[in-house]
């Protein structure tokens, strides 16, 4: 009895450092099985909003998520330095009727256009489909951006991507 009053403080450590590492290997097994269901995608909260980073070539643009958005929008200034920076191209536009010209004169028929590679937390998303919008709105994620999975979760500070059964 003396010796474990003696040592109290070392034992309580040493439970405290075995109940860590079960919850560390919990975490990993929980983990696990999330990646064999789940595509993850970890965002920031801003009050009530969803931010979400993204690779759009070397550019890194802060969206918004909106889960009830249909489609990717990006505002024309956004849209005008991608072009600049040649992560995408004229050729990326859709044909269209409307005639829209960018500050250093080049011209578009149509607001809507394709980005080739689009990347979040690992994830590459292939020929997104874009809106462009005015410059007053904010570069929006929706939900066409994931309409290769089953449905989207939300789980702490991470989106769940339900992966397809193959």
């Amino acid at each position: 009895k003396d010796y474990l009053l003696t040592n109290k403080d070392s034992i309580d450590k040493i439970i405290q450092v075995i109940e860590a590492e079960e919850k560390k290997k919990q975490d990993e097994l929980e983990r696990a099985r999330l990646a064999e269901l789940y595509d993850i995608i970890t965002f920031t909260k801003q009050r009530d909003k969803i931010l979400i980073d993204a690779m759009i070539d070397k550019k890194k643009i802060r969206f918004y998520y909106n889960a009830e958005a249909l489609r990717t929008e990006i505002p024309q200034n956004t849209v005008e330095q991608l072009l600049r920076a040649k992560a995408i191209s004229i050729d990326d536009f859709s044909e269209g009727k409307d005639k829209i010209r960018f500050t250093d004169g080049t011209k578009v028929s149509s607001k809507s256009f394709k980005i080739k590679e689009l990347t979040i937390d690992g994830l590459t998303f292939k020929n997104v489909r874009c809106k462009m919008v005015d410059d007053d709105k904010k570069p929006t994620i929706g939900n066409n951006l994931f309409d290769d999975y089953d449905g989207v979760e939300m789980k702490d500070d991470k989106l769940l991507l339900k992966k397809r059964k193959q």
